[in-house]
């Protein structure tokens, strides 16, 4: 995978890992980190700076018989701090000046979150364990086709296949809040573009203007 340089018509780095076809592929929004998913559903994160692989995993196993690709979206987070760590207590910014990360990305039906936190220890990004969102009943599928993070950070709105918009909030744990139906032509991009309210307090609806694209 090649980062090019549109003004010098140059490639600046190569990033090695996905060996087949790239499918998704976002930068976090301080541009340190960039992930990518592969078609055979491969997922790599590296360093940006250094080019060094900081996680060379999968997304999940391919389904047979489904098609288009596992993953419809790809959606970095960068909050203050990340509560609901692999400990269950929140992850701080390290000292050092690195912030924590949080990699949002679907598997078919599936919404997972995952920390990418500075390791002191080896100095360097280390991945923790890819968390499922928590839902109120299993036996509902939804098809998701994109996704985006509210202005404030506090909400993965994702829309689906049947033109649902689906909230997730993002703490203390990624779980499932509400659904909307948005259009009945389905979903297949959108864009968060700010808060109807300017502050909330904890526990408050969650609640973000949306600009949607349907089939």
């Amino acid at each position: 995978m090649l980062l090019w340089d549109t003004s010098r018509k140059a490639v600046l780095h190569a990033f090695a890992g996905i060996t087949g076809g790239v499918v998704r592929v976002q930068f976090s929004p301080d541009e340190r980190l960039l992930a990518a998913v592969g078609a055979d559903a491969s997922l790599f994160v590296w360093e940006v700076a250094s080019r060094e692989v900081i996680l060379a995993g999968s997304v999940g196993a391919l389904k047979t018989g489904v098609a288009g690709p596992p993953t419809a979206f790809l959606c970095w987070h960068a909050p203050a701090e990340l509560a609901g760590g692999e400990s269950g207590r929140p992850l701080a910014p390290a000292r050092s000046g690195r912030p924590p990360y949080q990699l949002l990305y679907n598997h078919y039906d599936t919404v997972a979150a995952l920390d990418v936190t500075w390791d002191a220890r080896i100095f360097k990004y280390a991945p923790g364990t890819p968390r499922r969102a928590l839902l109120p009943s299993p036996g509902f599928v939804r098809c998701y086709t994109c996704a985006s993070v509210d202005a404030a950070g506090r909400a993965l709105l994702c829309g689906t296949s049947a033109g649902e918009i689906v909230t997730f909030a993002l703490a203390p744990h990624l779980m499932f809040k509400e659904a909307a139906a948005a259009t009945q032509r389905g979903m297949h991009s959108m864009l968060c573009l700010g808060r109807d309210t300017a502050a909330a307090p904890a526990g408050a609806p969650l609640s973000a203007r949306v600009t949607a694209a349907s089939v």
